[in-house]
C-alpha cells in the first residue's frame, strides 16, 4: 500500500513478503529511479517529504527482479511554493507590492518583517501604501495548508531610498589672493551627485562634494553653492557660502553722528571691513593704539577734553593692514566766528578772539574762534571776522549761517558750543 501523509508531507509504502521466500536485498522504485535500497526481510518503507504530484511506487525483490512485490499509484499534495516574493528598491511614497505562489489544499498565509508577523496579512499578497523608512526590512510568508508542513517563503528586501538632506552646510572661506579655496558639503541620500554654483550658475564639471579653486584672485570673490541630487529626482540646495580674497578693505568708515559729540556725550565709532579672515582691529588716537581697543567698534561714555584728538582704527589680517579715515574728537556742531557762543556774530567775537591769544582768555571751541578754517588759531582769525564785519570782506566758512560739524581735518576742536544743541 501507499499512503500520503498529510501531517508530515511522506509518503508510506508497506507490503507482505511472499512465504518461504528469502530476498538478499529490498529495492524501492519511484517512477521508475531507485530511490532506496532496504533488507531482505523489510516489510516497510517512508519516502520523506515527498513534493506534491503523482507517483508510482514498486518495491522488487533480487531474487525475482522481473516482478514487483508492491506497485501502487498515488496523487500526493502538500504544500508546496512555487514563487517567491521578489526584492524592491522603492522611493519614498511608493507602494511595495509582492506575492506568493503556492500550490496545496486549503492554503492560508502570514506574512512577516524581519520574522515578526504582521498583523492582518494573511492574503497571498502583501501591499504596503506610502512606504518610508520605517518600512525598511525582510518580508517573507508562512503558507500552511490541510496536507504537508507549513512553507517559508525566500525573503524580499524592501529598501526605501533615501532622499537628499544636507548634514553640514559649505563654509565661508577667506583667503590671501593667490591661495586655494577649498568648499565642501555633507549630504545624505542614495545615489548623490552634486552641481556646484556661483551666484546661482552652474560651474561646468565641478560635480563632487568638494569644490577647490587654485590661485584666486580678488575677482574670485563672490558666493558659492552646491545642488545635491538623490536617486528619486530629488534635490536640495545648500547654503551660499562667501569667498572673500585679499587685504582686509573697509567699506563703511567710523564717522560722527550726525549731532556731533561734545565734552560729556557718548560716542561710539564703528568700522565695517571685509578681507581673508579672521580681521583684527586697533583703533588708536594720535597715532598711538589704545588699550584694550580691539574690536570692529569703539566707545567712549562720556567724553572730556582729556580725550581730544584724532581717531582711526587699523584692520588687519593675514593678507596685510588697511588704516580707516580720522575722527576728530571732541566735534561739537558749532558756528564758525562766534567765539562767545552767543549765538551771533559781532564786534564782540572778534575781541574775544584777541583775548584768547593775548589775554589768557578762554574758549570751548576753537572751531569758532578758527574764522578762516585754516586749521590754526592765531591773529588772523580776528582780523578776518573785523574784514568781514567792517570791510566788505567774506564772511567766515562753514558752518557759519546754521548749526554744523567742521568739514575740514585739522587740529583744532570744538569741546562744548551751547548754541548749537
Amino acid at each position: 500500500t501507499c499512503v500520503s501523509n498529510c501531517a508530515t508531507g511522506d509518503i508510506d509504502l508497506s507490503w507482505t513478503n511472499p512465504v518461504g521466500v528469502t530476498y538478499g536485498d529490498i529495492v524501492v522504485r519511484r517512477d521508475g529511479v531507485a530511490i532506496a535500497s532496504v533488507g531482505g526481510s523489510a516489510t516497510t518503507f517512508t519516502d520523506l517529504a515527498v513534493p506534491s504530484g503523482t507517483y508510482v511506487y514498486e518495491v522488487i525483490g533480487d531474487c525475482d527482479p522481473g516482478k514487483a512485490a508492491v506497485n501502487c499509484e498515488l496523487s500526493h499534495d502538500i504544500v508546496t511554493l512555487v514563487t517567491d516574493p521578489v526584492s524592491m528598491q522603492l522611493c519614498p511614497g511608493f507602494s511595495f507590492n509582492v506575492v506568493v505562489v503556492a500550490t496545496g489544499p486549503d492554503l492560508t498565509y502570514q506574512w512577516r518583517k524581519d520574522g515578526a508577523p504582521i498583523a492582518g496579512a494573511t492574503n497571498a499578497n502583501l501591499s504596503l501604501q506610502l512606504v518610508s523608512a520605517v518600512d525598511v526590512g525582510f518580508y517573507d510568508v508562512v503558507v500552511s495548508g490541510s496536507c504537508g508542513l507549513p512553507v517559508t517563503s525566500a525573503a524580499a528586501e524592501l529598501v526605501v531610498l533615501e532622499p537628499p538632506t544636507i548634514v553640514t552646510q559649505p563654509m565661508d572661506q577667506s583667503v590671501c589672493a593667490g591661495d586655494s579655496a577649498v568648499f565642501s558639503v555633507v549630504a545624505n541620500g542614495t545615489g548623490l551627485m552634486y552641481q556646484w554654483q556661483r551666484d546661482g550658475v552652474d560651474l561646468p564639471g565641478e560635480t563632487a562634494s568638494t569644490l577647490t579653486l587654485t590661485n584666486v584672485g580678488v575677482a574670485d570673490a563672490d558666493l558659492f553653492n552646491v545642488i545635491v541630487t538623490g536617486d528619486c529626482g530629488s534635490s536640495i540646495t545648500s547654503d551660499s557660502a562667501t569667498l572673500t580674497v585679499g587685504a582686509p578693505m573697509i567699506s563703511q568708515q567710523p564717522v560722527l553722528p550726525g549731532g556731533g559729540a561734545c565734552v560729556g556725550d557718548a560716542v561710539t565709532l564703528e568700522v565695517v571691513a571685509t578681507g581673508a579672515e579672521p580681521l583684527t582691529y586697533q583703533w588708536r588716537v594720535d597715532g598711538t593704539p589704545i588699550a584694550g581697543a580691539t574690536g570692529s567698534t569703539f566707545t567712549i561714555a562720556a567724553l572730556t577734553e582729556a580725550d581730544q584728538g584724532e581717531y582711526d582704527v587699523v584692520v588687519s589680517s593675514q593678507c596685510g593692514v588697511q588704516a580707516s579715515e580720522v575722527v576728530m574728537l571732541p566735534n561739537c556742531r558749532f558756528r564758525r566766528g562766534d567765539c562767545n557762543a552767543d549765538g551771533q556774530f559781532n564786534i564782540g567775537d572778534a575781541v574775544c578772539g584777541l583775548n584768547f591769544l593775548f589775554s589768557s582768555g578762554t574758549v570751548t571751541c576753537q572751531d569758532a574762534v578758527d574764522a578762516n578754517d585754516d586749521g590754526v588759531v592765531n591773529i588772523a582769525d580776528p582780523v578776518y571776522m573785523l574784514t568781514a564785519l567792517f570791510g566788505g570782506g567774506p564772511q567766515p566758512p562753514a558752518p557759519f549761517t546754521s548749526c554744523g560739524l567742521d568739514p575740514t581735518l585739522d587740529n583744532t576742536s570744538c569741546a562744548t558750543f551751547p548754541p548749537c544743541p
